[in-house]
């Protein structure tokens, strides 16, 4: 879990680790899982990761021909569903095409699966297996538990807004550190542009605003050349917004996202053979894998309240993992005239 506390704890600009206490190698219960069934195990966990990231890129599409700096701060919140906490998990290739020798027991009795259902990083006791390979040779097959996870807070996000007087707001933070071999970095570059005021005609309600928007973000993690690893998303989308008053107003968007990225860690070193089915742990081959995630469109849906120089909101977005993300902004040279 040290792996994924650290893409967590970066991500909440939250970083102090001494050099002195850098991982040579990924932790114990890493050690034993392949290339292919590392990313479905964790891929709930990047889509959580991913969500997060991608929210806060808008809470209106009333941007002004003003100039106001400020900041937002929020967090979200993710329903996990049923289908997010179990993965189909692959069988070594020793174990496939012998329809003879190859033998599955499990607590149901025996049968001749290629793959088997395991739990995520979200779902709930592994399934141990005993199989029978082409050389009538017994292997255990050890699959990693899930943590049972029913909801969980994403990344919270803290960011720059600068509004400009041409009708958009620009998002942005940045984050790094660097001690020793240990190196971590945030970067996250948002941009919205109101489209209404540029094309004449297009809306004919003074009370409505409509507005594309698009958001990068990378976190980069390194502990010398031991374990690295790169997350990018990006997000590309249209979003509106509709005054009930000088207060309040809803908004509403949809995105299309997507990420990129890996993990290589280091397993680590044991005297003597190993004893595992997957070729790669018994070469002591590092861990490599790109990341996955369940999500690519998102339909969000809101609330946003104006006071002064503070706005406070709240949506829920349809995506992957059901999502409620909260949080408040401070604008600062406003003109509240405006709004």
């Amino acid at each position: 879990m040290l792996s994924i506390f650290l893409i967590l704890l970066l991500g909440c600009g939250i970083s102090h680790t001494y050099a002195q206490n850098t991982p040579k190698t990924i932790p114990a219960e890493f050690s034993h899982i392949d290339s292919k069934n590392a990313p479905l195990y964790l891929k709930p966990l990047i889509t959580t990761i991913h969500q997060s990231l991608t929210s806060s890129l808008f809470t209106e599409a009333h941007y002004q021909d003003d100039f106001s700096l400020g900041f937002d701060i929020s967090v979200a919140a993710m329903q996990i569903p049923e289908s997010a906490k179990n993965y189909t998990s692959s069988i070594p290739d020793i174990y496939i095409n012998n329809t003879t020798e190859y033998q599955t027991l499990t607590g149901t009795g025996i049968h001749n699966p290629v793959t088997i259902q395991q739990p995520t990083i979200y779902g709930g006791t592994s399934t141990p297996l005993f199989v029978v390979g082409q050389n009538k040779t017994a292997k255990s097959l050890a699959s990693l538990d899930g943590k049972n996870i029913d909801a969980i807070f994403g990344l919270p996000i803290i960011q720059l807004s600068l509004n400009l007087p041409i009708y958009s707001q620009g998002k942005f933070c940045a984050a790094y550190y660097n001690q020793g071999d240990v190196s971590l970095s945030f970067l996250r570059v948002g941009y919205n542009q109101r489209i209404d005021k540029l094309i004449k005609g297009l809306l004919h309600d003074q009370t409505m605003a409509i507005a594309l928007h698009g958001s990068f973000n990378e976190i980069k993690m390194a502990f010398g050349d031991s374990i690295q690893s790169n997350f990018s998303s990006l997000a590309i989308g249209i979003h509106a917004s509709k005054k009930i008053n000088k207060s309040f107003m809803i908004y509403a968007g949809f995105q299309w996202e997507d990420i990129q990225g890996g993990f290589d860690g280091a397993r680590k070193k044991v005297n003597g053979q190993i004893d595992s089915p997957y070729p790669e742990v018994r070469n002591n081959e590092h861990l490599q894998f790109n990341f996955m995630s369940d999500n690519s469109y998102k339909m969000i849906l809101g609330l946003k309240a104006k006071y002064g120089i503070i706005d406070m909101f709240t949506d829920i977005s349809l995506a992957s993992q059901t999502m409620i993300n909260s949080g408040f902004s401070v604008y600062f040279f406003r003109d509240t005239d405006f709004y």
